[in-house]
């Protein structure tokens, strides 16, 4: 098939001139016969308040073609447009000219170099094996940070990651492992190059076989206590032992605790409290306070890797393995940690891409929801750019790798997430600080309650076994666990959806934005053009005048020429191609079509020809295409840059949230305000060029308060900043939100998620407190069982987590 559209020769019965002679008066000489000269894009016409054209209904078929004017005087009358003559050639159906390159018929992410982070050469990533809880993640994280040489350290345990700034970071690794040995004695350092991609792996061996043995002797020991009273020694021994299978690690945690200088620590408070009661002879209270304790370690851990799991998985889209081509063009499998930039990469149809690179061979459509959220698939041929993450369609190809796995985007989208989850939110801090206050003061509590009373009633056995029990609740560990969980659950949430939050202060943040500046070609238009409306005159159809405004446009490459070829194509319009094409420079085209002479362009264009223009009512906002035939005014093509879809039911939600919404554009301000108006945006910052837009923000913020700004590129001047479009990839490490989803309703969910999280987090605060204030107030009314206490602090914790989860699973 031709790339080229086809061309009508010129009959013998129309005359050797290109035009008539009337038009040739106007514009000068024509080029030669054989020239095609294609018409630049339309200049704007300026803006006026004046109501649109009405539109008319089509009462003739699509695809009817002008009539042959008589050629004597083409410009006299005008014609209906029907009854083409008979030396007209068949129409053809319009063909749009292949491109050597892709047609991005969705948002295709842009490629960007590797990143690089700030002291990078001084910065660690490992994983933690075998991290209990979130106790012992604070306690390795607080000792970390006191080391000489360390200048950050954040252990996360939702991700099980250790995160550390140092001087000399590898050779510090040593003395960092002996640390949280001392604290856990389980704990592993583990590269993340090493880490198993299910982090499900992470548990400490024969966890479980301990648990059954532990409650088996527990068991035993109850019925000897029972059946054998007038032998004591014998259940004592079998329940003692059952403690320390159930128990034997936290003692030894505890002790290691004690020795570097720790006392409130939960290990070490539960293990005094259950040393206490057995020292009163209660031995099945302190096996049962120990295997309630570890039953809810345990469901944590599992509530928490699933947890993990869940979120993680939904954004590892990391290859395992790739098809390398040699030199000889054989296809080896190898794993994707080994492809290296310049390796040539065969891609099956159907696969994900594993890599970033360009195509060097083969056509295809990929899927770039993954990555985009865009369901338009982007058309690739050979030297396109692609980003990993993406879905291939139908077409194999070959990829010239661009940057290897640890800069791929795909790697770089769960490092952000990962990263995220490692942000303290103030409220995680402020609880952090909370609990260092709490504990003491519990603890102090406990001792006055177990000796005050005891001087006071003489009753020691009760007011002591009270004070036990506050040791238990002493320490908030529901709150150091549930509320950045809750955060991580908006984060993971978030991800899932193609918004990915730096961390849970941004989830925190977004409650008090006041208003959303808007930068209109990132967020609210598509990047493209399109014809918006077709407004004939009276006599003329849509489908007519499209075909005539196709025809002139055939061959032209300009913005606007695709933009009404797409929309001819889109009705299935058969055009016929003009015999005559002449471009009048910076107005339009005249051409010759079925022996008609058509006008399209600027209005200026049909006023030099003296078209009568008296029906002409021009738009508020992008460009209109004038069409005149025969001397007279066919109609007007509006064409605008592409708004998404969703936008007005966006500005809705976000001014019922109570927001202002500001357009930001360097468009004019009728423009704008025309924009404005039709996306019910309250607000317009017109003609703000890049070097402005940092003073705008500033001023509106003190206008209207703090401002979220969205746009193709982050900005220090709002208070958070926001990146949509395709430039959100190359935007990880410098926006605060980056929405790799190009549906402008991201903006909402952000904020509804940001709601759902810090709801849940308040929740679990609130949860947790009133059940120690319940175990409290039991204690002093004399119900001081130890285990119910424990059994209650361990419940608060278990519906926290679940409180938490809730986030990933919103009923709207």
């Amino acid at each position: 098939m031709s790339l080229e559209p086809t061309r009508k020769s010129p009959s013998s019965d129309e005359d050797d001139s290109l035009l008539d002679a009337d038009l040739l008066a106007i514009f000068g000489d024509t080029p030669d016969e054989d020239q095609d000269v294609s018409q630049p894009a339309p200049a704007d016409e300026p803006a006026e308040d004046t109501e649109a054209l009405p539109s008319f209904d089509e009462d003739t078929d699509e695809g009817v073609q002008p009539e042959s004017l008589d050629e004597s005087d083409p410009l006299d009358e005008f014609e209906p447009f029907s009854d083409l003559p008979d030396e007209t050639p068949p129409a053809e159906p319009l063909q749009v000219p292949e491109q050597p390159e892709a047609i991005p018929v969705g948002d295709s992410p842009k490629v960007e170099p590797p990143r690089k982070r700030t002291d990078e050469d001084n910065y660690r990533v490992y994983l933690l094996k075998n991290l209990s809880s979130a106790h012992t993640a604070a306690c390795i994280e607080e000792k970390l940070r006191k080391l000489t040489g360390i200048s950050d350290a954040v252990v996360v345990y939702a991700t099980q990651q250790l995160r550390f700034l140092a001087d000399d970071p590898d050779a510090r690794l040593d003395q960092i492992r002996r640390i949280c040995m001392s604290i856990d004695p389980s704990v592993e350092l583990v590269p993340l190059s090493h880490a198993p991609r299910n982090r499900q792996e992470f548990h400490k061996p024969g966890q479980m076989r301990g648990l059954i043995a532990g409650v088996a002797f527990l068991i035993l020991g109850a019925l000897a206590q029972f059946f054998l009273p007038q032998i004591p020694l014998v259940p004592m021994f079998i329940l003692c032992l059952s403690y320390v299978i159930l128990g034997g690690d936290i003692l030894l945690s505890a002790l290691g605790t004690i020795k570097n200088g720790r006392v409130f620590d939960a290990n070490v408070l539960l293990s005094l409290a259950t040393l206490g009661v057995i020292a009163m002879g209660a031995y099945v209270e302190a096996a049962l306070v120990m295997l309630i304790y570890r039953l809810g370690m345990w469901f944590e851990q599992r509530t928490v890797a699933k947890h993990r799991r869940h979120i993680l998985s939904a954004v590892d889209m990391r290859p395992e393995v790739v098809h390398r081509i040699d030199n000889q063009g054989v296809v080896h499998t190898i794993p994707a940690a080994e492809a290296q930039v310049g390796d040539l990469l065969l891609i099956r149809p159907g696969d994900r891409i594993p890599l970033d690179g360009i195509v060097r061979a083969g056509q295809s459509r990929l899927d770039t929801s993954p990555i985009t959220g865009s369901a338009a698939p982007m058309a690739v041929a050979p030297n396109t750019p692609i980003v990993s993450g993406c879905i291939n369609g139908t077409g194999a190809l070959q990829l010239e790798v661009t940057h290897a796995l640890p800069d791929a985007l795909v790697t770089r989208i769960l490092e952000a997430v990962e990263t995220a989850a490692a942000d303290s939110s103030q409220m995680e801090r402020r609880f952090l600080r909370f609990s260092r206050i709490y504990t003491p003061i519990i603890v102090l509590l406990a001792v006055l309650t177990a000796l005050i009373p005891s001087f006071i009633t003489g009753d020691w056995a009760r007011w002591v076994h009270t004070g036990l029990t506050f040791l238990v609740v002493s320490y908030p560990g529901a709150l150091i666990l549930s509320v950045p969980l809750a955060l991580f659950s908006g984060i993971g949430a978030g991800a899932e959806h193609g918004i990915l939050f730096r961390g849970g202060s941004v989830l925190e943040s977004l409650k008090d934005i006041r208003t959303i500046v808007l930068e209109q070609y990132s967020t609210l238009s598509r990047g493209k053009l399109e014809v918006q409306s077709v407004a004939p005159v009276p006599g003329m159809n849509e489908s007519a005048l499209l075909s005539m405004a196709a025809s002139c446009e055939l061959n032209a490459d300009h913005a606007f020429a695709r933009c009404i070829r797409m929309a001819a194509q889109e009705r299935n319009m058969q055009v016929v191609p003009p015999s005559r094409v002449q471009e009048i420079p910076g107005q339009g085209i005249v051409a010759m079509i079925s022996g008609v002479t058509v006008l399209c362009g600027h209005r200026s264009l049909l006023e030099t020809a003296h078209v009568d223009l008296s029906g002409y009512i021009p738009a508020e906002s992008g460009t209109d295409v004038l069409v005149a035939a025969g001397g007279r005014f066919a109609g007007v093509l509006h064409i605008a840059e592409a708004v998404k879809p969703g936008i007005k039911t966006t500005m809705k939600r976000l001014r019922a949230l109570g927001l202002t919404t500001v357009l930001m554009t360097a468009s004019s301000s009728e423009q704008a305000e025309a924009l404005a108006a039709q996306l019910d945006i309250q607000e317009v910052q017109a003609g703000v060029s890049p070097d402005e837009r940092d003073t705008v923000l500033e001023e509106t913020e003190r206008a209207h308060g703090a401002a979220l700004y969205v746009s193709d590129s982050a900005s220090s001047a709002a208070a958070v900043t926001a990146v949509m479009g395709s430039s959100a990839p190359s935007a990880l490490q410098a926006a605060d939100l980056v929405f790799l989803t190009s549906d402008p309703q991201a903006i909402c969910h952000a904020f509804d998620l940001s709601y759902l999280s810090l709801r849940a987090a308040r929740q679990n605060i609130i949860l947790a407190l009133v059940v120690k204030l319940i175990i409290l107030l039991l204690g002093f009314a004399g119900v001081a069982w130890l285990w119910l206490a424990v059994l209650l602090d361990t419940l608060a914790t278990v519906l926290c987590l679940q409180n938490a989860l809730r986030v990933l699973r919103p009923k709207n």
